[in-house]
């Protein structure tokens, strides 16, 4: 199920988006702190200022190699 494209600036805090399809959907200044994206596919997700603490991402899709989810990590 694809979801809407655009939740920019909206309070999802512990929303969860378990298992959604969410490719190209704009988080951009988004509260999702607490917030569940195990499982979904989150290719071109925008997650530009969006808060993210405590948000849980366990087997998410995201397109990205190891080498480049890593350095993301790292320099996140």
């Amino acid at each position: 199920m694809q979801l809407s494209k655009n939740f920019s600036h909206k309070d999802l805090r512990g929303y969860s988006f378990a298992g959604k399809t969410l490719k190209g959907v704009s988080f951009w200044g988004a509260n999702l702190q607490g917030a569940d994206f195990s499982g979904c596919n989150l290719q071109s997700v925008d997650f530009r200022d969006a808060i993210l603490i405590d948000a849980t991402f366990e087997n998410a899709k995201t397109g990205l190699t190891l080498t480049w989810a890593s350095l993301l990590f790292l320099f996140s």
